[in-house]
């Protein structure tokens, strides 16, 4: 069965609501701070779904979607918060869009680790690329 957005973040909290870009200074402000599990679980209330639907579109299957998922909640939580901790109030990029961009890149890293990256056949490497398609096909 496959779980709904409402599943991951309460109704209240979805994307609908657009945090401002001091509200976003004072979650990460929270999450350097002493209380930073409080600060975590706010950021998950607030943009679990933005992290859910950057899973759900790399994966179809529920259980790697549910391992993916945590993967990234594993890798934003890594080092004091480090990751979230590096995003630029003032950059180009909202908040929201620049998360989308790190979860994508954790997907990537989850299934590099699971599956290993294609890499072609060191006979193959030196190919052009018309020869590379030619070999594909």
């Amino acid at each position: 069965m496959r779980k709904s957005v409402e599943a991951i973040a309460p109704a209240g909290t979805l994307s609908g609501i657009r945090m401002s870009s001091s509200d976003v200074a004072l979650l990460l402000a929270r999450l350097r701070s002493t209380d930073a599990q409080a600060g975590w679980e706010e950021f998950l209330l607030q943009y679990s779904s933005v992290l859910y639907q950057a899973v759900r579109t790399f994966t179809d299957d529920e259980d790697e979607a549910s391992d993916c998922f945590v993967h990234i909640c594993e890798q934003l939580v890594r080092n004091g918060f480090r990751r979230l901790l590096q995003f630029k109030i003032d950059g180009a990029a909202s908040f929201k869009t620049w998360l989308r961009v790190v979860a994508r890149n954790l997907c990537y890293d989850w299934h590099r680790k699971r599956h290993g990256r294609l890499r072609p056949f060191k006979s193959v490497q030196n190919f052009s690329l018309l020869q590379l398609e030619v070999y594909r096909c």
